[in-house]
Protein backbone atom coordinates (compact mmCIF):
# COMPACT_ATOMS: atom_id res chain seq x y z
CA UNK A 1 0.00 0.00 0.00
CA UNK A 2 1.02 3.15 -0.27
CA UNK A 3 0.90 6.61 1.94
CA UNK A 4 0.96 10.42 0.88
CA UNK A 5 4.33 10.67 2.79
CA UNK A 6 4.72 6.92 3.34
CA UNK A 7 6.11 6.06 6.20
CA UNK A 8 8.55 2.57 6.87
CA UNK A 9 9.51 0.58 9.65
CA UNK A 10 12.30 -1.66 10.27
CA UNK A 11 12.71 -3.68 13.56
CA UNK A 12 16.28 -4.04 15.42
CA UNK A 13 18.91 -2.46 13.55
CA UNK A 14 21.80 -0.14 15.29
CA UNK A 15 20.89 2.68 13.14
CA UNK A 16 17.55 3.18 15.25
CA UNK A 17 15.43 6.06 14.61
CA UNK A 18 13.40 6.88 17.51
CA UNK A 19 10.98 8.61 15.69
CA UNK A 20 8.22 6.40 14.12
CA UNK A 21 5.98 6.93 11.89
CA UNK A 22 3.06 9.08 11.87
CA UNK A 23 -0.04 6.91 11.43
CA UNK A 24 -2.23 9.25 9.98
CA UNK A 25 0.09 10.11 7.34
CA UNK A 26 1.04 6.68 5.86
CA UNK A 27 -0.53 3.52 4.50
CA UNK A 28 1.70 0.51 4.38
CA UNK A 29 3.43 -1.36 1.51
CA UNK A 30 1.93 -4.86 1.59
CA UNK A 31 -1.30 -4.51 3.79
CA UNK A 32 -4.48 -5.94 3.86
CA UNK A 33 -6.42 -4.13 1.80
CA UNK A 34 -9.17 -3.70 3.76
CA UNK A 35 -7.78 -1.57 6.17
CA UNK A 36 -6.85 0.57 3.83
CA UNK A 37 -7.91 4.29 4.10
CA UNK A 38 -6.75 7.77 3.64
CA UNK A 39 -4.92 10.27 5.97
CA UNK A 40 -5.31 13.83 6.02
CA UNK A 41 -3.57 14.51 2.85
CA UNK A 42 -6.42 12.83 0.87
CA UNK A 43 -8.26 16.58 1.28
CA UNK A 44 -5.17 18.51 -0.31
CA UNK A 45 -6.29 19.63 -3.27
CA UNK A 46 -3.12 19.57 -4.77
CA UNK A 47 -3.68 15.68 -4.73
CA UNK A 48 -5.95 13.63 -7.25
CA UNK A 49 -6.57 10.27 -6.00
CA UNK A 50 -8.93 7.72 -7.36
CA UNK A 51 -9.56 4.02 -6.30
CA UNK A 52 -11.01 0.48 -7.94
CA UNK A 53 -11.41 -3.01 -7.01
CA UNK A 54 -9.64 -4.97 -9.56
CA UNK A 55 -7.17 -8.50 -9.66
CA UNK A 56 -8.61 -9.15 -5.81
CA UNK A 57 -7.53 -6.33 -4.31
CA UNK A 58 -7.59 -2.80 -4.26
CA UNK A 59 -5.70 -0.79 -7.23
CA UNK A 60 -5.30 3.66 -6.42
CA UNK A 61 -3.82 5.95 -8.39
CA UNK A 62 -2.64 8.73 -6.38
CA UNK A 63 -1.59 12.15 -9.19
CA UNK A 64 0.34 15.45 -7.89
CA UNK A 65 -1.52 18.12 -9.48
CA UNK A 66 0.09 21.22 -10.53
CA UNK A 67 -1.35 24.72 -9.30
CA UNK A 68 -1.98 26.66 -6.44
CA UNK A 69 -4.82 26.74 -4.81
CA UNK A 70 -4.04 30.03 -3.11
CA UNK A 71 -4.11 31.95 -6.55
CA UNK A 72 -7.07 32.45 -9.13
CA UNK A 73 -4.48 31.17 -11.65
CA UNK A 74 -3.06 28.64 -9.44
CA UNK A 75 -7.24 27.53 -8.90
CA UNK A 76 -7.87 27.65 -12.86
CA UNK A 77 -4.21 25.47 -13.35
CA UNK A 78 -5.28 22.62 -10.87
CA UNK A 79 -8.91 22.65 -12.16
CA UNK A 80 -7.17 21.86 -15.56
CA UNK A 81 -4.65 19.43 -14.25
CA UNK A 82 -7.56 17.01 -12.26
CA UNK A 83 -9.61 16.97 -15.60
CA UNK A 84 -5.78 15.98 -16.83
CA UNK A 85 -5.56 13.29 -14.11
CA UNK A 86 -9.09 11.79 -14.31
CA UNK A 87 -8.71 11.11 -17.92
CA UNK A 88 -4.90 9.40 -16.94
CA UNK A 89 -6.28 7.84 -14.12
CA UNK A 90 -9.12 6.06 -15.89
CA UNK A 91 -6.72 4.98 -18.97
CA UNK A 92 -4.86 3.35 -16.47
CA UNK A 93 -6.96 1.19 -14.91
CA UNK A 94 -8.70 0.36 -18.49
CA UNK A 95 -4.96 -1.44 -18.61
CA UNK A 96 -5.35 -3.37 -15.33
CA UNK A 97 -8.92 -4.27 -16.26
CA UNK A 98 -7.00 -5.37 -19.77
CA UNK A 99 -4.47 -7.59 -18.03
CA UNK A 100 -6.60 -8.97 -15.47
CA UNK A 101 -8.67 -10.26 -18.39
CA UNK A 102 -5.21 -12.13 -19.67
CA UNK A 103 -3.79 -13.30 -16.21
CA UNK A 104 -6.93 -14.19 -14.06
CA UNK A 105 -6.93 -17.85 -12.81
CA UNK A 106 -10.54 -17.52 -11.70
CA UNK A 107 -11.69 -16.77 -14.97
CA UNK A 108 -11.95 -19.44 -17.18
CA UNK A 109 -11.78 -17.14 -20.35
CA UNK A 110 -8.13 -15.99 -19.65
CA UNK A 111 -5.13 -17.06 -21.33
CA UNK A 112 -4.30 -18.57 -17.76
CA UNK A 113 -7.73 -20.03 -17.15
CA UNK A 114 -7.02 -21.81 -20.66
CA UNK A 115 -3.80 -23.34 -20.07
CA UNK A 116 -5.20 -24.77 -16.51
CA UNK A 117 -8.46 -25.89 -17.86
CA UNK A 118 -5.89 -27.75 -20.83
CA UNK A 119 -3.96 -29.44 -18.08
CA UNK A 120 -7.22 -31.43 -17.00
CA UNK A 121 -7.05 -34.02 -19.39
CA UNK A 122 -4.27 -36.57 -20.40
CA UNK A 123 -2.51 -36.38 -22.50
CA UNK A 124 -2.51 -32.48 -21.89
CA UNK A 125 -2.88 -29.91 -24.59
CA UNK A 126 -1.05 -26.87 -25.99
CA UNK A 127 -2.54 -23.49 -25.49
CA UNK A 128 -2.17 -20.98 -28.24
CA UNK A 129 -1.59 -17.27 -26.03
CA UNK A 130 -0.87 -13.93 -26.69
CA UNK A 131 2.98 -13.13 -26.85
CA UNK A 132 2.58 -10.76 -23.91
CA UNK A 133 1.03 -13.73 -21.83
CA UNK A 134 3.84 -15.65 -23.11
CA UNK A 135 6.67 -13.46 -21.94
CA UNK A 136 5.48 -13.37 -18.48
CA UNK A 137 5.43 -16.69 -18.18
CA UNK A 138 8.64 -16.80 -20.10
CA UNK A 139 10.13 -14.36 -17.24
CA UNK A 140 8.52 -16.31 -14.46
CA UNK A 141 10.62 -19.09 -15.25
CA UNK A 142 13.85 -17.15 -15.82
CA UNK A 143 12.74 -15.76 -12.32
CA UNK A 144 12.55 -19.03 -10.53
CA UNK A 145 15.75 -20.28 -11.69
CA UNK A 146 17.73 -17.33 -10.66
CA UNK A 147 15.18 -18.00 -7.13
CA UNK A 148 16.23 -21.93 -6.77
CA UNK A 149 13.00 -22.50 -7.62
CA UNK A 150 11.68 -20.39 -4.40
CA UNK A 151 9.36 -18.42 -6.82
CA UNK A 152 7.15 -20.56 -8.95
CA UNK A 153 3.97 -19.74 -10.96
CA UNK A 154 3.24 -23.40 -10.04
CA UNK A 155 2.85 -23.32 -6.97
CA UNK A 156 -1.72 -23.52 -7.06
CA UNK A 157 -1.93 -27.40 -5.67
CA UNK A 158 0.51 -26.12 -3.21
CA UNK A 159 -1.68 -23.16 -2.14
CA UNK A 160 -5.41 -25.62 -2.02
CA UNK A 161 -3.90 -27.60 0.67
CA UNK A 162 -3.88 -24.45 3.23
CA UNK A 163 -6.71 -22.85 2.61
CA UNK A 164 -7.71 -20.70 6.08
CA UNK A 165 -11.00 -22.49 7.19
CA UNK A 166 -14.62 -21.90 7.14
CA UNK A 167 -16.25 -19.84 9.78
CA UNK A 168 -17.50 -22.62 12.27
CA UNK A 169 -14.60 -25.38 11.10
CA UNK A 170 -11.37 -26.49 12.68
CA UNK A 171 -8.22 -25.78 10.98
CA UNK A 172 -6.08 -28.61 9.54
CA UNK A 173 -3.46 -28.74 7.98
CA UNK A 174 -2.40 -30.93 5.00
CA UNK A 175 -1.02 -34.45 5.45
CA UNK A 176 2.46 -35.32 4.32
CA UNK A 177 0.71 -37.78 1.57
CA UNK A 178 -1.13 -35.00 0.41
CA UNK A 179 1.68 -32.86 0.47
CA UNK A 180 4.18 -35.47 -1.79
CA UNK A 181 1.07 -35.62 -4.08
CA UNK A 182 0.69 -32.16 -4.85
CA UNK A 183 4.62 -31.57 -5.04
CA UNK A 184 4.59 -33.69 -7.79
CA UNK A 185 2.77 -31.12 -9.66
CA UNK A 186 4.69 -28.29 -9.03
CA UNK A 187 8.22 -27.21 -10.59
CA UNK A 188 8.78 -24.39 -13.79
CA UNK A 189 10.53 -27.14 -15.29
CA UNK A 190 7.30 -28.63 -16.40
CA UNK A 191 6.31 -25.28 -17.95
CA UNK A 192 6.85 -26.34 -21.47
CA UNK A 193 7.02 -23.30 -24.62
CA UNK A 194 6.80 -23.16 -27.83
CA UNK A 195 8.25 -20.14 -29.25
CA UNK A 196 7.17 -20.65 -33.18
CA UNK A 197 3.27 -20.64 -32.05
CA UNK A 198 3.60 -19.07 -29.02
CA UNK A 199 1.76 -21.62 -27.01
CA UNK A 200 1.99 -23.35 -23.86
CA UNK A 201 1.81 -26.78 -22.30
CA UNK A 202 1.83 -27.89 -18.82
CA UNK A 203 3.60 -30.98 -19.03
CA UNK A 204 2.12 -32.98 -16.10
CA UNK A 205 -1.93 -33.29 -15.55
CA UNK A 206 -3.91 -31.66 -13.22
CA UNK A 207 -0.60 -29.16 -12.91
CA UNK A 208 -1.81 -25.34 -12.38
CA UNK A 209 -0.19 -21.91 -12.62
CA UNK A 210 -1.20 -18.74 -11.13
CA UNK A 211 0.85 -15.40 -11.33
CA UNK A 212 -0.40 -13.89 -8.31
CA UNK A 213 3.37 -12.73 -7.57
CA UNK A 214 3.72 -11.55 -10.35
CA UNK A 215 1.31 -9.99 -12.07
CA UNK A 216 -0.12 -7.22 -10.05
CA UNK A 217 3.10 -5.88 -10.47
CA UNK A 218 2.68 -6.04 -13.53
CA UNK A 219 -0.28 -4.68 -14.02
CA UNK A 220 1.34 -1.49 -11.61
CA UNK A 221 3.68 -1.12 -13.89
CA UNK A 222 1.49 -1.20 -17.00
CA UNK A 223 -0.18 1.61 -15.29
CA UNK A 224 2.46 3.48 -14.69
CA UNK A 225 3.44 3.75 -18.33
CA UNK A 226 0.16 5.27 -19.32
CA UNK A 227 0.36 7.99 -16.38
CA UNK A 228 3.89 8.67 -17.85
CA UNK A 229 2.72 8.60 -21.28
CA UNK A 230 0.31 10.99 -20.59
CA UNK A 231 2.69 13.57 -19.54
CA UNK A 232 2.20 13.00 -15.68
CA UNK A 233 5.74 12.81 -13.51
CA UNK A 234 4.50 12.99 -9.80
CA UNK A 235 2.64 9.94 -9.10
CA UNK A 236 1.99 6.42 -7.37
CA UNK A 237 0.41 3.46 -8.48
CA UNK A 238 -0.47 1.16 -5.61
CA UNK A 239 -2.03 -2.46 -6.89
CA UNK A 240 -2.75 -4.34 -3.47
CA UNK A 241 0.30 -2.84 -1.67
CA UNK A 242 2.73 -3.42 -4.84
CA UNK A 243 3.45 0.32 -5.73
CA UNK A 244 5.06 2.42 -8.22
CA UNK A 245 6.48 5.38 -7.05
CA UNK A 246 7.26 8.57 -9.56
CA UNK A 247 8.30 12.36 -9.02
CA UNK A 248 7.52 14.37 -5.32
CA UNK A 249 5.05 15.05 -3.83
CA UNK A 250 4.06 18.56 -3.98
CA UNK A 251 5.82 19.51 -0.58
CA UNK A 252 8.29 16.63 0.00
CA UNK A 253 9.50 13.33 -1.80
CA UNK A 254 6.62 10.46 -1.19
CA UNK A 255 7.22 8.18 1.44
CA UNK A 256 6.17 4.67 1.64
CA UNK A 257 5.54 2.86 4.65
CA UNK A 258 5.76 -0.73 5.90
CA UNK A 259 3.65 -2.45 8.73
CA UNK A 260 5.59 -4.19 11.76
CA UNK A 261 5.14 -7.75 11.36
CA UNK A 262 4.41 -8.39 14.90
CA UNK A 263 1.63 -5.43 15.40
CA UNK A 264 0.39 -4.81 11.74
CA UNK A 265 -1.82 -2.65 12.99
CA UNK A 266 1.05 0.02 13.27
CA UNK A 267 4.14 0.89 11.14
CA UNK A 268 7.74 0.62 11.93
CA UNK A 269 10.07 2.44 8.71
CA UNK A 270 9.38 5.07 6.49
CA UNK A 271 11.47 4.87 3.46
CA UNK A 272 11.47 8.31 0.88
CA UNK A 273 11.19 6.94 -2.90
CA UNK A 274 11.07 8.27 -6.32
CA UNK A 275 11.31 6.85 -9.11
CA UNK A 276 11.01 3.03 -8.06
CA UNK A 277 9.05 0.12 -7.40
CA UNK A 278 7.91 -0.96 -3.82
CA UNK A 279 5.94 -4.01 -2.50
CA UNK A 280 6.24 -5.96 0.54
CA UNK A 281 5.52 -9.26 1.46
CA UNK A 282 4.76 -10.61 5.14
CA UNK A 283 3.21 -14.01 7.36
CA UNK A 284 0.68 -11.66 8.77
CA UNK A 285 -1.36 -10.82 5.51
CA UNK A 286 -2.97 -14.34 5.22
CA UNK A 287 -3.20 -16.70 7.54
CA UNK A 288 -4.13 -19.39 9.94
CA UNK A 289 -3.44 -20.60 13.67
CA UNK A 290 -3.45 -24.46 14.27
CA UNK A 291 -1.99 -25.78 17.25
CA UNK A 292 0.16 -22.74 18.12
CA UNK A 293 1.87 -22.46 14.64
CA UNK A 294 0.94 -19.78 12.21
CA UNK A 295 0.13 -21.08 8.85
CA UNK A 296 0.33 -18.26 6.11
CA UNK A 297 0.06 -18.06 2.82
CA UNK A 298 3.96 -17.80 1.46
CA UNK A 299 4.61 -21.25 1.06
CA UNK A 300 7.93 -22.42 -0.31
CA UNK A 301 7.49 -24.79 -3.06
CA UNK A 302 10.47 -27.19 -2.51
CA UNK A 303 8.74 -28.25 0.65
CA UNK A 304 5.32 -27.45 0.12
CA UNK A 305 5.19 -25.56 3.33
CA UNK A 306 4.88 -21.92 4.96
CA UNK A 307 8.26 -20.33 4.50
CA UNK A 308 9.52 -19.71 8.11
CA UNK A 309 13.00 -17.91 8.30
CA UNK A 310 11.54 -14.44 7.58
CA UNK A 311 8.42 -12.44 9.08
CA UNK A 312 8.48 -9.72 6.56
CA UNK A 313 10.28 -8.62 3.19
CA UNK A 314 10.22 -5.03 1.68
CA UNK A 315 11.99 -5.08 -2.17
CA UNK A 316 12.69 -1.59 -3.97
CA UNK A 317 13.70 -2.24 -7.69
CA UNK A 318 13.00 -0.05 -11.02
CA UNK A 319 10.08 -2.23 -11.81
CA UNK A 320 7.52 -3.74 -9.13
CA UNK A 321 6.94 -6.83 -11.68
CA UNK A 322 10.41 -7.28 -10.66
CA UNK A 323 10.17 -6.31 -7.22
CA UNK A 324 6.82 -8.34 -6.77
CA UNK A 325 8.72 -11.82 -7.47
CA UNK A 326 11.20 -10.64 -5.65
CA UNK A 327 9.76 -10.21 -2.62
CA UNK A 328 7.97 -13.57 -2.45
CA UNK A 329 11.38 -15.51 -3.51
CA UNK A 330 13.64 -13.82 -1.13
CA UNK A 331 11.01 -14.37 1.85
CA UNK A 332 11.08 -18.21 0.65
CA UNK A 333 14.98 -18.02 0.89
CA UNK A 334 15.39 -16.42 4.05
CA UNK A 335 18.26 -13.57 4.83
CA UNK A 336 21.00 -14.96 3.77
CA UNK A 337 19.94 -16.63 0.59
CA UNK A 338 17.38 -14.06 -0.24
CA UNK A 339 19.86 -11.06 -0.03
CA UNK A 340 22.61 -12.59 -2.01
CA UNK A 341 19.97 -13.20 -4.84
CA UNK A 342 19.12 -9.76 -4.65
CA UNK A 343 22.93 -8.53 -5.22
CA UNK A 344 22.05 -10.09 -8.58
CA UNK A 345 19.57 -7.66 -9.42
CA UNK A 346 20.99 -4.39 -10.60
CA UNK A 347 19.09 -1.59 -8.65
CA UNK A 348 17.52 -3.74 -6.07
CA UNK A 349 17.64 -3.19 -2.51
CA UNK A 350 15.65 -5.33 0.73
CA UNK A 351 14.78 -4.95 3.90
CA UNK A 352 13.74 -8.27 5.91
CA UNK A 353 12.75 -8.82 9.13
CA UNK A 354 12.88 -12.42 10.48
CA UNK A 355 10.86 -14.42 12.49
CA UNK A 356 12.98 -13.86 15.75
CA UNK A 357 12.95 -9.76 15.05
CA UNK A 358 16.17 -9.35 13.57
CA UNK A 359 16.19 -6.44 10.96
CA UNK A 360 18.43 -6.88 7.87
CA UNK A 361 19.20 -4.18 5.29
CA UNK A 362 21.29 -3.98 2.18
CA UNK A 363 23.31 -0.82 2.37
CA UNK A 364 21.34 1.18 -0.10
CA UNK A 365 18.12 0.98 2.04
CA UNK A 366 19.57 1.32 5.09
CA UNK A 367 21.12 5.04 3.89
CA UNK A 368 17.91 6.57 3.87
CA UNK A 369 15.22 4.34 5.94
CA UNK A 370 13.75 5.98 9.38
CA UNK A 371 12.39 3.44 11.60
CA UNK A 372 12.07 2.22 15.03
CA UNK A 373 12.51 -1.32 16.66
CA UNK A 374 9.53 -3.38 15.42
CA UNK A 375 7.51 -5.25 18.13
CA UNK A 376 9.17 -8.17 19.07
CA UNK A 377 8.35 -11.86 17.75
CA UNK A 378 6.01 -13.75 20.24
CA UNK A 379 7.47 -16.29 22.31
Amino acid sequence: MLALGLVVAVPGCKRLRQRGPASDETLPAGADPAARRLGPASADPRIYSETRTYMGTLFRVVIALRGDPKTKAGRQSLAESRRRAVDAARGAFAEVVRLEALFSSYQESSAIGRINAAATRKPTRWVKVDQEVFNLILRSKKLSHRMKGAFDITFGPLARLYRPPARGKAARVPTAAKLRAALRLVGSKNILLDYDRVAVRLARPSMRIGLGAIAKGYAVDAAAAVLKSMGHTAFIVDGGGDLYVMGRHPDRRWRVGIKDPYKPSTYFATLPVQGMAVVTSGNYERYFMHEGVRYHHILDPRTGRPADKLASVTVTAPKATLADALATGIFVLGPVDGIEVAKSFPGVQVLAVTTAGKVIMTPGIAKVVKYRAPTPPPK
